[in-house]
């Protein structure tokens, strides 16, 4: 009975789960703090190097990194994908993990 709202995240990294294995605990804070942020936001992505994504409802992915100005970085989402979207511009992804300079693959 999982509600519909809770966060999912699926792994980037191709090494299968063993048992016991432990969940980097920043990522979980983050996929929370994030989910805090933006209940509508449910999909995230994880990998070890670069840290969570973010999976847009269009389906692309927004890097986030880790939960360091959380904040901000959502303001930037907000604000970045409404000039994207003005443009009609769909990246492929969105780099939020320096909020003061966004960056976007076409």
């Amino acid at each position: 009975d999982v509600p519909p709202t809770s966060p999912s995240v699926a792994s980037m990294d191709a090494t299968p789960l063993q048992a016991a294995f432990q969940v980097d605990e920043v990522a979980i804070r983050s996929i929370l703090r994030y989910n805090a942020l933006d209940p509508q936001a449910t999909q995230y992505r994880y990998d070890p190097s670069a840290g969570i994504s973010l999976v847009t409802s269009a389906g692309w992915p927004v890097h986030l990194g880790d939960d360091s100005d959380c904040e901000l970085k959502m303001t930037r989402l907000r604000e970045v994908s409404a000039n994207l979207a003005q443009k009609n511009i769909v990246p492929v992804y969105l780099d939020l993990r320096v909020p003061d300079a966004p960056a976007y693959k076409r």
